[in-house]
């Protein structure tokens, strides 16, 4: 059972409201369109990987009820293998309703939050990690990310890490940091992680707990990367954007498929950057992913600048 890239952590189902206004208290909003999908962090990424073409794994807790079962149906229909997920009955999954104003593309999100316990390594799970290449995580679960961390570096495997919950982090003593080897994180992360001026000055504080790839992206401006102790800042390609929804998950999916490849992180930053624009020109975190040819014809197409 050799999976390449396997994920663990966040799930979810979206419920995705495009309207014609953000809405106020006592008021009447129009809606333009609707769609209803899965969503979640670690598991849209592993849809990125699966559509772009890579076989991947998920694996982790889902509550065993209705919404449990659309979740984990659309992570089979889009190829991703489903071997090491527990579905547990008396449990709670997060449904997020993700309001999107179409005046100014602002998102609100709305969720509830999910009790499933923490996630065990079962054999299963084990077997999925000792025959990956990359296993990827969100911090959604710390202290079973921790234990999955550890247990990755000591069977020799890559651990990527999306870091956007940085007051979890600093609370926890940055247990996690230390054991990942790709570190991608959201444009905040830095500062509540490090507390200092600047984005440079954070991100080369982050890199001293070890990371062999720091990248914080940085939404419509791109990305930043650390390289060779100096930051450089890499562009978002322009396209008309619908939604941003799940731009990130969707960027961390790419670059680990374009980096089990064998790109160079450059190649890796320009592939997962092409893809994340891509996906923005659709409603939703995963209806706009694109395959991996499309990709490959969208970078000859449009500059990068």
């Amino acid at each position: 059972m050799r999976m390449p890239i396997i994920g663990t952590g966040t799930a979810v189902y979206d419920v995705l409201l495009k309207l014609t206004d953000f809405p106020g208290e006592e008021r009447h909003v129009g809606v333009i369109e609707q769609k209803t999908q899965g969503g979640g962090m670690t598991a849209t990424a592993m849809v990125a990987v699966a559509r772009l073409g890579r076989k991947c794994a998920f694996f982790g807790n889902l509550a065993d009820d209705e919404n449990g079962q659309k979740i984990l149906q659309g992570l089979v229909d889009e190829g991703v293998n489903v071997d090491g997920v527990e579905m547990l009955p008396g449990y709670v999954n997060t449904v997020s309703y993700v309001l999107i104003n179409s005046k100014n593309g602002s998102r609100t999100f709305l969720a509830n939050k999910e009790n499933t316990p923490p996630i065990e390594l079962t054999d299963i799970r084990k077997e999925l990690i000792e025959n990956a290449s990359v296993v990827h995580m969100d911090g959604g679960h710390y202290e079973s990310d921790v234990r999955i961390a550890q247990y990755a570096r000591e069977k020799g495997v890559t651990v990527s890490y999306d870091a956007c919950r940085g007051e979890r982090e600093a609370a926890n003593n940055c247990r996690l940091l230390p054991l990942c080897d790709i570190v991608i994180t959201c444009a905040d992360y830095p500062e509540k992680v490090c507390g200092k001026g600047n984005l440079e000055d954070n991100m080369k504080a982050l890199a001293k707990y070890g990371s062999k790839i720091l990248i914080t992206t940085l939404g419509s401006k791109g990305c930043a990367a650390l390289i060779n102790d100096e930051i450089r800042y890499f562009p978002a390609y322009k396209v008309d954007v619908v939604d941003t929804t799940g731009a990130g998950d969707v960027f961390h999916g790419s670059f680990l498929y374009a980096y089990n490849r064998g790109l160079t992180l450059e190649e890796c930053i320009r592939f997962a950057s092409a893809t994340a624009a891509i996906k923005c020109t659709k409603i939703g975190g995963r209806s706009g992913i694109p395959t991996a040819e499309e990709v490959n014809e969208f970078i000859k197409t449009h500059p990068w600048v």
